[in-house]
């Protein structure tokens, strides 16, 4: 082997390393992980590992109405369910949180 092809494999582990330094200090993820995805892929997998963005899911809070009989649930007030009305029950709607994304 030349010195080149000495050369060239050095700097490939020299990404290996700077790529899992970097992933280890500011991105806070596993550097040795990152490294060998470097060696045994290519670098420009861990690049764009790295530095793609993820998306954000947005999520809220809706108040919701829910039968404690039948378990279905509205989005609007009202006094009694009307599914148990029809059956013949007089249920009142009790008030939930639920989570939305």
């Amino acid at each position: 082997m030349d010195f080149i092809d000495f050369l060239l494999i050095f700097l490939y582990v020299l990404c290996g390393v700077i790529f899992a330094v970097y992933a280890k200090n500011k991105r806070k993820k596993n550097g040795f992980r990152y490294f060998l995805i470097t060696v045994f892929l290519t670098p420009f997998t861990t690049i764009w590992l790295l530095f793609r963005k993820k998306k954000e899911k947005i999520t809220y809070i809706v108040s919701r109405y829910k039968c404690p009989r039948c378990e279905y649930k509205f989005d609007h007030p009202e006094p009694h369910c009307p599914i148990c009305l029809r059956e013949g029950y007089e249920v009142e709607l009790t008030e939930v949180s639920q989570i939305m994304t």
